[in-house]
């Protein structure tokens, strides 16, 4: 992928009409950070999926160490972007309360390696491994399913990775934009949202129209994807009229049937009589039905910089309560029938091909720039509560810049709420902390 990036440059470069003219030289940037992080927690040892942390082996400590190295090279209207990542990471963990061997991993990966050809003032061209997204909800964007990046799991160390895109983007005089852009494909190295499921190509084309010098828009999305599976989707953003700082906000998609994995009850004859086992099983990919993902919001700009938002969260396609229970009890290791697919039940529940398990939640953040008055001291807070069972996951952070480079952070995040629940998850709270230093 690499070598095709550099050969579709070195092609752009060559056949630009300019040319290398002294007056537009090859101009080179680059940046490069390096992060450090401490994280400590305490798997809960009675949850009934990971008893003593038999089958999940959450690491108690892990000590990871991050090169972000970050390169642009441009020549007249080109620009070639890479973005390299390397990590060094020790995971320390306890099973039956003893220690488990170090495991120490090496890990490296180009997170972004894109070429982008502004043609001309209203059309650009880019391919390559990249990040695109849009809208202003911060759970996550409906309308966008090619990328998958929700609030909950950002932490310290979490950046969106990029995927192989090919994009067009059109625009016309300050107020009309339109992008068409198309996953062409597969990553191995990419997280798996749904286990077991084939990669395919996907396309989507969207439009926007915005007014009020950009803080204002409307955008119409339609994409699919080469296994038959539609969607349209739709985002805005708006001022409230005479509350000036305040905004209402909303992303959606639509999709006939959808891919995801659901637990399902099967009847075994058994020496024993017929016995239930539980598995997991695209039931409602041929559907007719259309299933809707949404988040609406408010958000609040204070004029001290400091940003309160609500979001509410509407996702028809996840798991009822029943359907939760259900794939937990396909996860237990001490049922006998289970034991066979376990491992196969495992993958297809924690990525299930849903952005979130759930149906409806309630997510709050805040942010808050100079706490107490103090230069460069950031405060964030955010949390989404299930509306079901009342269970939450929340996240707090503290940024101290040091000196002109470096930048101390501190954090604790994890849920709560009843066993078994929602986002109660299978640790304790985890507690971070970070150096980053930046070049």
């Amino acid at each position: 992928m690499f070598k095709r990036l550099l050969l579709i440059t070195c092609f752009i470069l060559l056949s630009s009409q300019q040319g290398f003219a002294k007056s537009d030289p090859l101009e080179f940037r680059g940046w490069l950070q390096w992060l450090n992080t401490i994280e400590h927690t305490t798997p809960d040892t009675k949850n009934e999926i990971n008893p003593e942390n038999q089958v999940l082996k959450i690491p108690s400590t892990t000590y990871a160490s991050l090169l972000r190295p970050n390169f642009k090279i441009t020549a007249n209207d080109v620009q070639f972007v890479v973005r390299p990542r390397v990590i060094y990471r020790q995971d320390f963990a306890k099973v039956n309360d003893k220690n488990l061997p170090e495991r120490s991993q090496l890990q490296s990966y180009l997170n972004d390696a894109f070429v982008q050809w502004t043609i001309s003032e209203s059309v650009s061209f880019t391919y390559g491994k990249q990040v695109y997204q849009w809208g202003a909800a911060e759970t996550f964007s409906p309308s966008n399913r090619i990328f998958h990046d929700v609030a909950s799991n950002r932490d310290i160390r979490y950046e969106v990775r990029g995927k192989r895109i090919a994009r067009l983007n059109f625009s016309s005089g300050k107020d009309f934009n339109a992008v068409v852009m198309a996953d062409i494909e597969d990553d191995k190295d990419a997280l798996v949202f749904n286990a077991d499921t084939k990669w395919v190509p996907s396309i989507l084309a969207k439009g926007e129209y915005g007014w009020n010098s950009g803080a204002d828009y409307f955008g119409m999305v339609v994409g699919g994807q080469q296994n038959g599976l539609p969607w349209v989707g739709e985002y805005f953003n708006v001022g409230v009229p005479f509350f000036e700082g305040l905004s209402i906000f909303g992303d959606a998609s639509h999709q006939r049937g959808t891919e995801a994995w659901y637990p399902v009850v099967n009847n075994q004859n058994t020496p024993l009589g017929i016995q239930q086992q539980i598995t997991f099983s695209h039931s409602k990919q041929d559907s007719k039905h259309v299933f809707t993902l949404a988040v609406a919001g408010l958000k609040y700009d204070f004029i001290n910089g400091t940003i309160l938002r609500g979001e509410y969260v509407y996702n028809e396609a996840g798991y009822t309560t029943a359907q939760r229970d259900l794939a937990r009890a396909s996860l237990n290791p001490r049922t006998q029938n289970q034991q066979p697919v376990l491992a196969e039940n495992a993958k297809r529940y924690f990525a299930p091909g849903l952005d979130i398990l759930g149906q409806r939640y309630a997510y709050v953040s805040v942010y808050v720039p100079d706490l107490f008055n103090v230069n460069d001291l950031l405060f964030m807070a955010r949390s989404v509560v299930s509306i079901v069972d009342k269970s939450r996951l929340s996240y707090v952070s503290v940024d101290y810049k040091l000196g002109s480079n470096g930048t101390l952070s501190v954090a604790i995040g994890g849920g709560a709420g009843k066993n078994n629940s929602e986002l109660k998850g299978y640790t304790a709270p985890m507690q971070y902390i970070a150096y980053r230093h930046d070049w």
